[in-house]
């Protein structure tokens, strides 16, 4: 019998696993735009610091390559 129940501090929550693994999809079809957009996503909720900093790094680097020119 379970008589209480309490949030850990260090959790991440189904939407962040949802947008981050949706993210990294997105990041294999290099569509980098929407993949920095759903590390946004991923990033909205309380977060343990070292999955908020990978998904800050993530989101950085589609970021990065959303700048870059196509090569002609």
């Amino acid at each position: 019998e379970i008589e209480n129940a309490a949030h850990l501090a260090e959790e991440v929550g189904e939407g962040a696993v949802l947008h981050a693994s949706r993210g990294v999809e997105l990041m294999g079809q290099e569509d980098w735009v929407f993949a920095a957009q759903d590390f946004e996503r991923a990033l909205a909720g309380p977060l343990p610091d070292h999955a908020r900093a990978e998904l800050e790094r993530l989101r950085q680097a589609c970021l990065d390559e959303s700048q870059k020119k196509p090569a002609q």
